[in-house]
């Protein structure tokens, strides 16, 4: 099983995912990131600065980006 690997940005920073997640492949892993996408979304509070879920594979290429 493929490991992806989940980046919540900022303009100023990043929170990484050093240890990734085993997903079957890309299809599964972006399904998991729209719904933890979803549940960021509904517990920003007004005023936070805007964040993107970012998708990584084990080659470290970017497969899914997204405005939270």
């Amino acid at each position: 099983m493929p490991r992806y690997f989940f980046i919540v940005a900022y303009s100023d920073r990043e929170f990484d995912d050093p240890d990734g997640t085993l997903f079957a492949g890309d299809e599964a892993a972006i399904d998991y990131a729209r719904r933890s996408a979803e549940e960021l979304r509904e517990d920003r509070e007004p005023g936070e600065p805007d964040m993107t879920m970012i998708i990584k594979n084990v080659d470290g290429v970017v497969i899914y980006s997204a405005p939270v």
